[in-house]
């Protein structure tokens, strides 16, 4: 039913990570998560952009419940946020929360603003909806198009998600 596999954290009912987290790694959540807040609001937009898209990755995953308790909601604003002010991962994030409660119109328009900021997940995702006949209108690529530019895209850190239909 979605072509870019099950629904995000806004619509999900998953329990917090917290408790499969290393002691090490939890510790260094805890220094981490407070810079991230802060960095939120920061004067230097890209920094604000990025810390607001951290954010919500936190809000969205409940992993520094004693910081940031799990908020979907929440996490949706901090996204939105994120992507108007840069972080373009934020597009695809907001695309499938909006697909996650079958707004499919407003997902697409959503990865297609993260397709003109070459985000690879938002092109992928662009290219599944093609190749599941999903969107309202055929754009000029074919699906084989639009994943080869997302997988251009990519870095060791920033890769296409692996999706099944």
């Amino acid at each position: 039913m979605f072509p870019s596999g099950q629904p995000t954290d806004f619509c999900a009912d998953q329990p917090s990570p917290t408790g499969s987290i290393p002691r090490g790694l939890q510790q260094l959540l805890e220094g981490a998560v407070p810079v991230v807040i802060s960095f939120a609001t920061h004067q230097n937009l890209g920094v604000g952009a990025l810390a607001s898209y951290l954010k919500a990755k936190l809000l969205a995953s409940g992993a520094a419940a004693d910081f940031l308790p799990r908020d979907p909601r929440q996490a949706f604003k901090e996204f939105e946020t994120a992507a108007r002010a840069g972080e373009v991962r934020g597009w695809f994030r907001l695309g499938r929360d909006y697909e996650g409660v079958g707004d499919i119109v407003r997902a697409k328009d959503c990865f297609d603003r993260g397709v003109k900021k070459q985000d690879c997940e938002s092109t992928y995702v662009s290219g599944t909806f093609r190749t599941t006949d999903r969107c309202a209108t055929r754009a000029e690529h074919s699906a084989w198009e639009w994943h080869t530019s997302s997988a251009s895209y990519g870095s060791a850190q920033i890769h296409p998600p692996l999706y099944h239909s």
